[in-house]
């Protein structure tokens, strides 16, 4: 019933969408809950309402989703176990509370998959892979560590409204580049179906959907990885705090200008560690976050190659 799989396909793409909600909500808010500058509660509520405004902001990283990463005509089973290995990894490192990457499982997941259900590795388009999630899973990094030790050196005074802004703007880059991805994913599977061409605009339903399950998913607040967030690595204060929010909000919109599904994790994680570099916490988790960067696409690849396998023999 190839009705029924697309709608279980959507069904679950916004279920995975809504998990990267919570999963992600400490990129825009850890900082300023342990400066300070917000509440709990408000700061939860801001993050959602910018993560649903940041969702319309543009196309670019989901049309790199649906058309330039994977060659071959897939189904959307392939899809399903893709997003499953990725809703998977992202329930376990959030429980961990561990920052990684919404963005290296779902693509590493749809890799894993799409080789399995095709047999061969020609499904993927190994170049427009390589410079669009390798080299910005390396790159975006030191970038955000190095934006956010440069912004640390000019940012001195004290601001709570500017603290504010700043989270809002990390808030809205979030929605402007991981809303897409999911949007990406629900397109790819109607361009499979020959309801979307390739080129087409993205329907403004599908933003609908997909902005609101991520800013519901938002509206929960993952704890356990704002805890690690805003205590766990550095000992933040408000100017570093200040600093590690804006510049990473800049790369964020770098990257999202450029079609790249760049990890919005890893961003913000080595800005708040680039402007609180001189106030290191002697504890290992930076290095246990490190290890759960390198570990997300290959863990997620082979996961989803297992469930697609699975999948198939049923």
């Amino acid at each position: 019933m190839p009705g029924l799989a697309l709608l279980i396909l959507i069904t679950v793409a916004l279920g995975f969408e809504f998990i990267n909600g919570f999963h992600d909500t400490a990129n825009a808010i850890a900082v300023s809950i342990h400066t300070g500058a917000l509440s709990a509660g408000r700061a939860v509520a801001l993050a959602a309402v910018m993560n649903l405004l940041g969702a319309f902001a543009s196309e670019n990283v989901a049309r790199t989703i649906s058309g330039e990463l994977i060659s071959a005509a897939i189904d959307e089973y392939t899809i399903i176990a893709a997003l499953i290995s990725a809703i998977i990894w992202n329930l376990f490192t959030w429980y961990l509370g561990m920052p990684a990457s919404s963005s290296h499982a779902l693509i590493g997941a749809l890799i894993g998959a799409s080789v399995v259900f095709t047999g061969s590795t020609d499904a993927v388009l190994w170049k427009n892979l390589v410079l669009k999630v390798v080299l910005p899973l390396f790159l975006c990094p030191p970038a955000g560590f190095a934006a956010g030790a440069l912004a640390s050196l000019f940012i001195k005074k004290e601001n709570r409204i500017m603290q504010i802004v700043a989270s809002a703007f990390v808030a809205f880059s979030h929605g402007e580049n991981d809303a897409q991805k999911t949007m990406g994913i629900i397109t790819l599977a109607l361009a499979g179906r020959g309801i979307l061409c390739d080129n087409d605009s993205i329907p403004p339903v599908i933003k609908i959907v997909c902005a609101l399950a991520i800013a519901a998913g938002t509206s929960i607040g993952g704890f356990r990885i704002i805890d690690t967030m805003g205590k766990g690595l550095v000992r933040l204060e408000k100017t570093t705090g200040l600093a590690a929010q804006l510049s990473s909000a800049f790369v964020i919109q770098a990257a999202s200008a450029a079609g790249i599904p760049a990890s919005t994790t890893q961003i913000v994680t080595a800005s708040i560690m680039g402007a609180g570099r001189k106030q290191r916490q002697k504890t290992a988790k930076p290095v246990f976050v490190l290890l759960f960067w390198l570990m997300t696409m290959p863990v997620c690849a082979f996961s989803a190659g297992v469930i697609m396998a699975a999948i198939r023999y049923i």
